[in-house]
């Protein structure tokens, strides 16, 4: 009779997802350097994928080519595929923002119409950020302006806290002294401590100074209708009867 061979194979049917989806380094957060994104908790065999958009497109992570996300604003998710080709429900997504350089000068005024004032009254200087910035004393930044003919004439004032310890806007509030004389004023720089920061921890750097803001590295400072101001006269000296 002739010889027959019999031969046994083994199908394994693996219809089961993965129950977890892979966990990123990346949280919920403000970030103010780059990050790399990396994923784990996914099993050998298994193909990981990860979304900046909040799963409308998504993006093979590969270990060994990791991405680094800069400044912006990413929507993260992930999921993985095990080797059957079942995959994992996505992950939550995570708002994840990285922002490297200290809020951007959004403008820069004098809260004061053209006009004389008189002791006791108050001029208000505004410093408008792009975001929120962290002021936690009265010295932790300071405005100096002098008279806009006479640079001999010149004032420091501290800021106002905000409620809360962080704000956009920025308040310098002077009280006209009693022998003070300006005719017309400018602003000549805004110095800040090591304190002050912006909500994603970043520090002011300027050019020039690094913390300190002034005509040259601001232009709002140099405009005419910003931080130099010839029609304000601060005229504190109480006049003489003779």
């Amino acid at each position: 009779s002739a010889n027959s061979t019999t031969y046994t194979s083994t199908v394994v049917i693996d219809y089961t997802p993965p129950t977890t989806a892979p966990t990123t380094n990346l949280t919920a957060s403000l970030y103010n350097e780059a990050k790399t994104v990396e994923l784990s908790g996914y099993e050998t065999g298994d193909t990981s994928y990860y979304s900046k958009d909040g799963g409308v497109s998504w993006i093979t992570y590969n270990p060994s080519d990791k991405e680094t996300l800069g400044d912006g604003t990413y929507y993260i998710a992930t999921y993985r595929e095990d080797a059957a080709g079942n995959r994992s429900s996505s992950s939550a997504v995570k708002t994840v923002t990285i922002k490297g350089n200290f809020a951007e000068v959004t403008n820069f005024s004098v809260d004061a119409a053209d006009g004389y004032y008189a002791a006791g009254s108050n001029v208000t200087f505004t410093l408008d950020y792009a975001e929120d910035v962290k002021i936690g004393t009265a010295t932790a930044a300071k405005l100096t302006f002098e008279d806009i003919n006479d640079s001999s004439k010149t004032k420091t004032v501290n800021v106002t806290v905000p409620s809360g310890g962080q704000t956009s806007s920025l308040k310098f509030n002077y009280t006209v002294g009693t022998t003070d004389e300006f005719k017309g004023i400018k602003v000549t720089k805004i110095v800040f401590d090591s304190t002050v920061e912006d909500t994603y921890g970043n520090k002011p750097s300027y050019s020039g100074t690094a913390n300190t803001l002034t005509p040259t590295n601001c232009t709002y400072l140099n405009a005419t209708d910003g931080g130099k101001r010839s029609g304000i006269n601060l005229d504190g000296v109480a006049p003489v009867i003779s």
